[in-house]
């Protein structure tokens, strides 16, 4: 029995996937949803995931899996530590009010 997600891109189109489970990082680190007509649309539209079922993409997805680029093993990793990866910035604040910044790759592109 599938299970119904609905997710609305950052141009306002929202769609109904029927598996949860297909949501996944493609070769590219880009989130795509197992839907020909959606993933399309993300990947040559330049669209991206902002909500899944109503919820921000930043408080729905804590973890993803990765494959480790030595031994092939499938790893959990935060969404954190990818955005650092990719060269994204996450942050973190202490209960002491402490803010860390971890910024990720620089490239001179």
């Amino acid at each position: 029995m599938a299970n119904i997600r609905k997710i609305k891109l950052d141009n306002g189109a929202v769609y109904s996937i029927f598996d949860e489970g297909a949501l996944r990082l493609n070769e590219n680190n880009v989130l795509i949803t197992g839907n020909g007509i959606v993933d399309e649309a993300i990947i040559r539209g330049h669209f991206r995931i902002v909500e899944i079922d109503d919820i921000p993409v930043s408080e729905v997805i804590t973890n993803v899996l990765v494959q480790d680029d030595i031994t092939k093993e499938i790893k959990r990793r935060s969404t954190d530590k990818l955005l650092e990866d990719i060269g994204g910035i996450s942050y973190k604040l202490e209960n002491n009010g402490v803010l860390s910044l971890q910024v990720g790759k620089q490239t001179d592109d």
